[in-house]
């Protein structure tokens, strides 16, 4: 593994800072810089920082920061996906691609030894809360499929009994049997 970063080892506050300049895009390196030897004055850490070092950071952050954003894009489609056919192969496929990413990201943060920032732990709350939720409305989906598919089987029993002259209490009975329930609903023979 390679050196640790002389950024991430700057007083929380300092790197929080740096972190929230280069997500939004506002600062030069030489800012950065700047920004980081001020606040080590000013909170009397001592903290500086090198040009190189804060380019490579932001080099590392700005990928970083194009993962994120692509994995949104790619989350929010599959999400769709999910929503609209939860038994598919690829809705199958997302619900073990999102659960590995989840679980690569919480490993990786972890092993990490840095402080973990609460915009990526928010993050993947956020992506696993989104794969539950994905979770229950498929079954949720698969439940009312196979609820609608033994009420149109029932149905369709009840009605060739019916043509074959079947009695009332046996086409009460197949109703039941077919469509799983003792409370079904009941047509009039």
């Amino acid at each position: 593994m390679g050196r640790r970063s002389s950024i991430t080892q700057l007083d929380p506050r300092i790197k929080g800072a740096v972190d929230a300049a280069i997500r939004d895009g506002r600062a030069s390196i030489d800012e950065i810089v700047d920004l980081v030897d001020r606040m080590g004055a000013e909170l009397g850490t001592g903290d500086t920082a090198s040009r190189s070092a804060v380019g490579r950071y932001r080099q590392t952050a700005e990928r970083e920061l194009e993962m994120f954003r692509a994995a949104q894009e790619v989350s929010s489609v599959w999400t769709k996906e999910i929503g609209e056919s939860p038994e598919s192969d690829s809705a199958r496929l997302a619900n073990q691609v999102l659960s590995a990413v989840a679980l690569n990201t919480a490993r990786s943060l972890v092993s990490s030894g840095e402080s973990v920032p609460a915009g990526e732990v928010m993050f993947l709350a956020k992506a696993l809360d989104h794969l539950a939720k994905a979770e229950a409305s498929k079954t949720a989906t698969i439940l009312r499929v196979r609820k609608e598919m033994a009420q149109k089987a029932a149905d369709t029993a009840v009605a060739a009994g019916r043509r074959a002259g079947v009695s009332a209490e046996a086409l009460e009975m197949i109703r039941r049997e077919v469509y799983g329930i003792v409370d079904a609903p009941k047509e009039a023979a």
